[in-house]
């Protein structure tokens, strides 16, 4: 029974089989906590990979009388630990409403519900309008009426045998939303965190200044989670936000993990001159993946001038086949001048490629090798392709069979694991040209010695050395 002294909400980020990779601030939560606080909702959040918080244990951590809905952020990957979280509240306190929204329910969120049996509801896409009005129909004894349901955007739930879904909601005001709720997702719990390996200083902290997408890449199901249009936050509220966190959490260093944070180049231009005029004086990055067809002279001269230092870009292939095959929307030849373009900003470049995407041979593969040695690239940060549920590459390999989606081990969908090989290779072959592409790439003595530089201590030499066997071994 619900009553009065209880939280409206407790938000979730269940913990990662391994925090290598993974130990950020969940700057999702943030932004959702914040939104849910400014409409007059009691929130908490709470990160089981800080504390260590397995499904088992979480009963011992977490009050379940304190909450009246508890809601999980989940990846793929994540699906069936937050199965066994999920278990473990039913059979300790049925009447609790457990919601799961993030990335996965964003791309596939029937079958989720179908997997998480003791899901009550999930939120496809972006959930800051979507658990307000949830949350209000909850307070109100409305929850489960039809007519209030549907009205409800971005939720998926079961009813009478049928799952329903609610028309999809994108706030188109960024700065409605505001800034992420700081103070709950604690940035001093995170002192080591890195998006990549490297950074010029620490702590560092992610900030995100824009979402959406426009592109149509294959591999990736981002526009489903954040809308086709890119929205911007207000430059000038952002850079009110980086100040917050340098002088009350002594961040050194931001990184922008936007998706496409240069697809609008008056905002990046505004952005830059707000950074130097506030004289922000911090080093800054975009670890992420940059469109590269964004980038312009004038929009790279002004980002150094403000502190960046190193752009991430999605090259993904060096066959002009496999790019279209992926509708990535680049030439190699754009790949080439671009890169060649920041570089000569005395930017740092690393680059974004994919290995195992369908229709790869050795020639494709050694095709992507072959033009990493040839660009002015610092680091390549090499993926293994995965077929997760929803995106279009998957639906399509589940069309010509190739993938059984009712097998499907969401627990190897990851740019971790080999959850699928082309028709062309066989396991050994693609594990034998990811570790020859690593190997030839960073055996290069001005790659060793410009990577060394960048390790601030041991302990950050050992926690480099922990991504690396992750990311070459998938382990």
């Amino acid at each position: 029974m619900f009553t009065s002294e209880m939280k409206d909400i407790l938000l979730v980020k269940p913990l990662r089989l391994n925090t290598a990779t993974q130990m950020y601030p969940p700057i999702g939560l943030g932004f959702l906590s914040a939104y849910l606080k400014k409409k007059g909702c009691s929130v908490e959040i709470l990160d089981c990979d800080v504390k260590n918080i397995s499904p088992q244990q979480f009963l011992r951590f977490v009050n379940l009388d304190q909450y009246r809905v508890i809601g999980f952020r989940l990846f793929t990957s994540d699906m069936d630990r937050t199965k066994k979280y999920l278990d473990l509240i039913k059979k300790s306190r049925n009447e609790i409403i457990t919601v799961v929204g993030g990335p996965q329910v964003g791309s596939d969120p029937i079958d989720t519900l179908k997997y998480l049996q003791n899901a009550d509801y999930g939120v496809y896409g972006e959930g800051e309008s979507c658990m307000v009005e949830f949350l209000n129909a909850l307070r109100n004894g409305d929850l489960g009426k039809p007519k209030i349901m549907m009205n409800i955007p971005n939720l998926v739930w079961k009813s009478n045998g049928e799952y329903l879904l609610t028309p999809t909601k994108f706030e188109p005001d960024l700065d409605e939303i505001g800034a992420p709720d700081w103070d709950e997702i604690n940035p001093s719990c995170y002192r080591a965190a890195v998006h990549g390996f490297f950074s010029k200083k620490l702590p560092t902290c992610p900030i995100i200044v824009t979402r959406g997408c426009p592109y149509k890449c294959t591999f990736c199901g981002s526009r489903e989670i954040t809308g086709y249009k890119v929205r911007s936050r207000d430059p000038v509220k952002v850079i009110k936000e980086i100040k917050y966190l340098k002088y009350h959490y002594g961040i050194q260093e931001f990184q922008i993990v936007d998706d496409n944070f240069t697809a609008n180049r008056e905002n990046v231009i505004r952005f830059c001159k707000a950074l130097i005029d506030e004289k922000i004086d911090m080093p800054w990055n975009c670890p992420n993946g940059t469109r590269l067809d964004t980038l312009t002279d004038e929009m790279l001269k002004i980002m150094k001038e403000s502190g960046c230092y190193e752009i991430s870009v999605g090259i993904e292939s060096g066959n002009q086949k496999i790019l279209d095959s992926m509708k990535k929307g680049l030439t190699l030849q754009t790949i080439r001048e671009k890169t060649d373009l920041i570089n000569k900003h005395n930017i740092d470049v690393v680059g974004f490629i994919m290995v195992g995407y369908p229709l790869e041979t050795t020639d494709t593969i050694e095709d992507s090798r072959k033009l990493a040695l040839e660009l002015p690239l610092k680091r390549v940060s090499l993926t293994r392709f995965s077929p997760f549920p929803g995106i279009p590459i998957t639906e399509e390999l589940i069309r010509k069979g190739e993938i059984n989606k009712e097998s499907m081990d969401y627990s190897k969908l990851s740019y971790m694991s080999w959850s699928y090989v082309p028709e062309e290779l066989t396991k050994m072959k693609l594990r034998w040209l990811f570790l020859k592409f690593f190997i030839t790439f960073y055996s290069r003595p001005h790659i060793i010695f410009h990577n060394i530089k960048g390790i601030h201590s041991f302990k950050h030499f050992k926690l480099i050395l922990r991504k690396v066997i992750n990311f070459v071994f998938g382990i």
